[in-house]
C-alpha cells in the first residue's frame, strides 16, 4: 500500500522566483507468507527454524521452518519533506539555492539537504557553472525492518539471519561540480565538467 502527495507554489518577485513545497510519502509492505513443515510448527508454535530430528546429519530442506520474505511480516515507512527553492536571474547571471528537510519515522530524525548553484554566461558562446549540494539516501524497509533467514546445508554455519537496523544513519553525499560550456559554431557544442563526491 502506497500513498504519495505533494504541493508547491511559485511566487514571482521581479527577477527572483520563490518556490515553497511540501512532499509526503507513506508505504506499508507485507510479505508474511511462511512455508513451513506442519509437524515442526505444531511442536514449536512459532515461525523460527527447527530440526525435526536433532540427531539427523542429513536433514531435508522440508524439515525446516523457512522464512522466504525480506520482512516476514509487515512494516510501515513514511517521510515528509518541506522545501524551498530560490532562483534569481540578472543579466547573464543565475543563482539558485534550494533547501529541503526530510523527516522519516525510521530512523526517527530530520535529514537536511541543499543545493547552491551559480551559472554565468560570459557571452553568447561561453558559459560557466558552479554547484555544491548535499543529498541523503532515502530509508528503505529492507534496511530498517529486514528479517530474512537463509539455510545452507553443506557448510557451517547452516543458518544465516539478516536483520534490519532501525537506528542506522542514512548515507549522505556532498557533491562539488565545476562546468564549462563552449559553442564555437552554431553546430558544435562542447560541454565539460569536473566533480567530486564524498559519501558518509
Amino acid at each position: 500500500n502506497r500513498m504519495n502527495g505533494g504541493i508547491e507554489y511559485t511566487l514571482k518577485l521581479g527577477a527572483l522566483s520563490v518556490k515553497p513545497a511540501f512532499d509526503y510519502q507513506w508505504a506499508k509492505y507485507t510479505d508474511f507468507l511462511p512455508v513451513f513443515n506442519d509437524t515442526a510448527y505444531a511442536t514449536s508454535k512459532d515461525y523460527s527454524w527447527h530440526y525435526e530430528d536433532e540427531a539427523s546429519a542429513d536433514v531435508p530442506a522440508d524439515s525446516y521452518t523457512r522464512l522466504y520474505g525480506f520482512l516476514n511480516g509487515s512494516a510501515t515507512l513514511y517521510a515528509m519533506a518541506p522545501s524551498i527553492r530560490l532562483d534569481y536571474k540578472w543579466e547573464g547571471l543565475r543563482l539558485i539555492g534550494a533547501f529541503r528537510a526530510d523527516k522519516t519515522n525510521t530512523p526517527d530524525k530530520w535529514y537536511p539537504s541543499w543545493q547552491l548553484a551559480a551559472n554565468y554566461e560570459l557571452n553568447s558562446r561561453n558559459f560557466v557553472r558552479f554547484v555544491y549540494g548535499r543529498a541523503n539516501r532515502g530509508a528503505t524497509l529492507t534496511n530498517t525492518d529486514m528479517n530474512l533467514q537463509r539455510l545452507c546445508t553443506n557448510m557451517e554455519p547452516q543458518r544465516f539471519i539478516y536483520t534490519g537496523n532501525k537506528d542506522a544513519k542514512l548515507v549522505k553525499i556532498d557533491n562539488f561540480e565545476i562546468g564549462y560550456r563552449w559553442k564555437p559554431t552554431d553546430n558544435i557544442l562542447v560541454d565539460a565538467e569536473v566533480f567530486y563526491s564524498k559519501s558518509t
